[in-house]
């Protein structure tokens, strides 16, 4: 399948598809891994923008990754944060000079990476105290 479709569009979809392994929040892994992937997700959605890949034919795509896996919720999950990222990417400017293309991947990347740890940072805060009150009690 990953063959079939021209690059960066391989690159995009191919990445998609091998993040769909990689779990969800609540797994074992650090924060840091999961906003890593997403990351990923991020930088590849600004690459397919910089090279002038058609919005609609990512979202088209995205749309059709999920219409073969319509219960794997891991699956819906990457691809609807992937189509956030395909339209937040498509709000930037094409840009025509490859360094700088370069550095607006990046920079997209990183926004994202510190959105997620970010968020995900607060919610294991806001889980904390509770965990606490349950261990002193002689649960968990």
């Amino acid at each position: 399948m990953c063959n079939s479709i021209k690059y960066p569009l391989s690159v995009f979809f191919c990445g998609i598809l091998l993040l769909s392994f990689v779990g969800d929040a609540n797994d074992e892994r650090t924060p840091s891994k999961f906003c890593e992937s997403h990351s990923e997700l991020a930088k590849s959605a600004m690459r397919a923008r910089q090279s002038g890949a058609e919005m609609s034919t990512l979202i088209n795509r995205i749309d059709d990754v999920i219409a073969e896996s319509p219960d794997d919720k891991i699956v819906k999950s990457l691809c609807e944060s992937t189509q956030n990222y395909i339209e937040q990417a498509y709000g930037s400017p094409l840009i025509h000079y490859e360094d700088m293309r370069q550095e607006a991947v990046l920079r997209f990347g990183n926004i994202i990476y510190r959105a997620c740890y970010r968020e995900l940072r607060e919610a294991r805060q806001k889980m904390t105290p509770r965990l606490l009150v349950f261990s002193s009690f002689g649960g968990f």
